[in-house]
């Protein structure tokens, strides 16, 4: 009987210690599912850095964070707008020549830079910065857009960004941007502002100034002219985290960069 009693014992310990190794197995793989993925620095090709600039500098620039997800219709239509007219001035004398503002163009530039299941309504596009004012009529039957001329408000603030670091992590790109608004605008016609803020918020109620650059080696005074012109980018590549600094996230589709959102960091 004690002997019988000694074979029960050994199973039970055997069996315990099964499970006890199956435990640690099943923890190890939930630990190994669990590892971050890598971040990793990329270059960019010169198609996908004109892709990524083209989005920074076109998307509003106002706001300490956007998303594709939260893109309103009028947000798509004006993006798809600029988008064109910047595939078609010419880098050089910055001439826009005669281009087509077609629903069919206008739903390629979305599906290029959002991805292929990125949908737009047409619609007349409105003035940003008016007040119930037509900017582009929407031509239902020949299918696209036509320029209501008149004369119509902008942001007058003056914003420059740097690129200081393209990362990718699995299928996703992170874009470094440091960012910079100068203001006021000067009393003096095409005079650059001095005053360097680190948010569009600071800059128009002039709160928060960074730096004034006046007087200083960023600025040059041109005599003819009676004018300072100042260097803002030279500013961000001295002092980018003296500034504003967002993350841009694009995602990977069939090799093409699709814009996904924007943060500030």
């Amino acid at each position: 009987m004690k002997e019988g009693r000694n074979v029960k014992k050994i199973g039970a310990i055997l069996i315990i210690m099964m499970l006890v190794l199956c435990g640690c197995e099943k923890k190890s793989s939930n630990v190994d599912n669990k590892q971050e993925i890598e971040i990793k620095n990329v270059e960019l090709t010169d198609e996908e850095l004109v892709k990524v600039w083209n989005v920074i500098n076109v998307l509003s620039q106002e706001k300490e964070s956007l998303s594709y997800n939260d893109f309103t219709n009028q947000e798509k239509i004006g993006f798809a707008l600029d988008l064109l007219a910047i595939e078609n001035t010419d880098p050089e004398t910055y001439i826009v020549s005669d281009y087509e503002k077609s629903k069919d163009a206008m739903t390629d530039v979305i599906k290029r830079y959002f991805g292929q299941n990125a949908e737009i309504a047409m619609e007349d596009y409105m003035c940003e910065y008016c007040v119930n004012e037509v900017l582009y009529n929407y031509n239902v039957a020949k299918e696209e857009f036509e320029y209501a001329y008149h004369g119509h408000g902008y942001s007058s603030l003056m914003i420059t960004d740097n690129i200081i670091s393209t990362k990718q992590k699995g299928n996703e790109y992170l874009i470094e941007v440091a960012r910079l608004y100068a203001g006021p605008e000067s009393d003096i016609y095409f005079e650059d502002p001095t005053q360097l803020f680190k948010t569009a918020t600071d800059a128009k109620k002039m709160e928060n100034m960074v730096m004034d650059i006046k007087g200083t080696d960023y600025c040059s005074y041109d005599a003819d002219t009676g004018m300072e012109t100042c260097d803002f980018l030279k500013v961000l590549q001295d002092n980018p985290y003296e500034f504003a600094i967002y993350t841009y996230t694009f995602n990977l589709e069939n090799e093409n960069l699709i814009f996904n959102n924007y943060k500030l960091n």
